[in-house]
């Protein structure tokens, strides 16, 4: 069977026919209004919670070597009034000290690294044609590197007039912020902004209100019998996901600190 850096056409073409219909793919910032739950009188402490998910390179026999790059990078900001998404920032992000997506990483995100040229001769239908155009952006080859997107999130943020405002990045884990971003930014030497020194790990907020502890996303979404929002370890689909799972429970009543 014939295979494109690391992964076969068949699969790679299972892969983008079966991506979230409602993933947006657009590279840049882009507003939506989208609800989330049904707005409630609990006063929250900021104004707008930024949930943030990363997908990373990853491979299934060990730690990725050199280290560990973001590949997506996607922020939604949840206003606090009404619970809805107001705006979202989502871009694809290039590896530079391993440029080479695994399979086990296509796989797992659904994120693919070809390049359009390396289907020549490949038998798809018109229907696939259109997914593979739609699918484009999401090749890491043709996406800016992580200190360009850096430098775009910061400029999102100044146009939402976030940095204005009471904010408070939300994940679920501490491993987004707390591990995955200083990383790699310590090992390419990026300065990155105060900003993301703090956030609410999901997962805590949980057991502070309920005092169960909740393994993941899956054990939050099993508790308020909530689907995920498309694909799982879809970065943009997760921060819908935790978005569902961050209204519901303010809507018992908590307040987020």
């Amino acid at each position: 069977m014939t295979s494109i850096r690391g992964y076969s056409r068949p699969l790679l073409s299972s892969l983008l026919m079966n991506r979230s219909p409602q993933s947006p793919f657009a590279t840049t910032a882009a507003s939506s209004k989208t609800c989330v739950s049904e707005p409630h009188s609990v006063t929250q402490n900021f104004d707008n919670l930024l949930i943030l998910d990363f997908e990373a390179t990853c491979c299934d026999s060990g730690p990725i070597l050199p280290y560990q790059e973001i590949i997506e990078f996607p922020v939604a900001k949840l206003d606090v009034k009404s619970w809805t998404i107001t705006s979202c920032f989502h871009q694809y992000v290039k590896p530079t000290a391993n440029p080479n997506i695994t399979s086990f990483c296509t796989h797992l995100t659904g994120i693919i690294q070809v390049k359009f040229a390396g289907f020549e001769g490949l038998l798809i239908s018109a229907q696939q044609k259109c997914g593979l155009a739609k699918n484009l952006q999401e090749m890491v080859d043709n996406q800016p590197t992580i200190d360009q997107v850096l430098n775009d999130f910061d400029e999102w943020m100044k146009k939402e007039e976030i940095l204005k405002s009471r904010f408070a990045f939300v994940t679920c884990g501490d491993w987004d912020l707390g591990v995955m971003l200083p990383s790699e930014a310590k090992m390419k030497n990026l300065d990155i902004p105060s900003y993301f020194n703090s956030w609410i790990n999901v997962k805590k907020s949980y057991c502070e209100h309920s005092g169960i502890f909740a393994k993941g996303l899956r054990d939050l979404l099993r508790i308020y019998k909530l689907n995920h929002s498309g694909r799982i370890h879809s970065g943009i689909d997760d921060v819908k996901t935790i978005c569902a799972i961050t209204s519901a429970i303010a809507k018992e009543g908590y307040v987020f600190r």
